[in-house]
């Protein structure tokens, strides 16, 4: 099973990080527990879903080019022309996105800025993201004093984000369900859970079908990477950084296809510019 792994955009503790002086100490007092986008992370996001939707359309294109051509086929030059046309679409519009598609199911952490981040994604694609609370960032919904927030409420995630999909464990009172800050060790074992969650999934008939693409965060992408590949090397993510990896039902049965792509973000009235 292909699997698209997409960082969120950037979110109003990622643009405090990078504030000229900022400490650790003082980021971990003024930083939200939830927070939005930030402007230029709102720009990313729509960057990613426009390029995404692109994509699905350049392929949806292609295939009915080939079925046009399939029924034509005693005009050998005009299928060339349409085949060549198609490819040059594709490959000049994407680079090393174009391996995704088809995209055929969405997933998406249950923090704001993830879900903020897929939803012109989602909205471009007609899709109707499944919403996976085990896929939050590494250490979980803290305040500074180390007790825990629960997270957008049932109520609020419907309102915000109509058309999610949303599990049992997003309640009238939220979803995070540990005391507080999350430990390593239990941030590594939900990793390893979700890697086995993935070779589940493509162990099943439909897992050819096409691509699964999971909007998560940059340290629990990295575990996730780590459980996959079952490689102990860092991976470091941009903002919408993208990377694709193939899934097999077994322990390691994983190869990476391409890592921390951006295409998305280098075009003209890209959002960095």
């Amino acid at each position: 099973m292909r699997v698209l792994l997409i960082r969120h955009a950037e979110s109003f503790n990622n643009a405090l990080a990078a504030r000229p002086g900022m400490t650790r100490e003082r980021w971990e007092a003024e930083r939200q527990v939830d927070p939005d986008l930030s402007d230029l992370g709102r720009r990313e996001a729509e960057a990613l879903g426009s390029f995404l939707a692109n994509l699905s359309n350049k392929s949806n294109d292609k295939n009915n080019d080939n079925k046009n051509n399939d029924k034509n086929n005693d005009n050998d030059h005009n299928n060339s022309n349409n085949n060549n046309s198609s490819n040059n679409n594709i490959g000049d519009a994407s680079g090393c996105a174009a391996a995704v598609v088809p995209l055929v199911a969405l997933a998406v952490s249950p923090v704001k800025r993830a879900l903020q981040t897929l939803q012109p994604a989602a909205d471009r694609l007609g899709m109707r993201p499944e919403v996976w609370t085990d896929c939050f960032e590494v250490g979980g919904m803290y305040h500074a004093s180390g007790t825990a927030h629960r997270g957008l409420t049932r109520a609020e995630m419907q309102a915000q984000f109509p058309g999610f999909q949303l599990p049992e464990e997003v309640s009238e009172t939220g979803w995070y369900s540990l005391a507080g800050h999350e430990s390593p060790e239990k941030a590594r074992a939900r990793a390893d859970a979700v890697a086995a969650k993935l070779r589940l999934l493509a162990g099943r008939p439909e897992a050819s079908r096409g691509t699964l693409a999971l909007l998560s965060h940059h340290d629990f992408m990295n575990l996730l990477l780590q459980s996959l590949l079952q490689q102990e090397e860092a991976f470091s993510h941009s903002n919408t950084g993208m990377t694709c990896v193939d899934v097999g039902p077994g322990l390691g049965d994983a190869k990476l296809v391409f890592f921390n792509c951006t295409d998305h973000l280098l075009g003209p009235g890209a959002a960095k510019m």
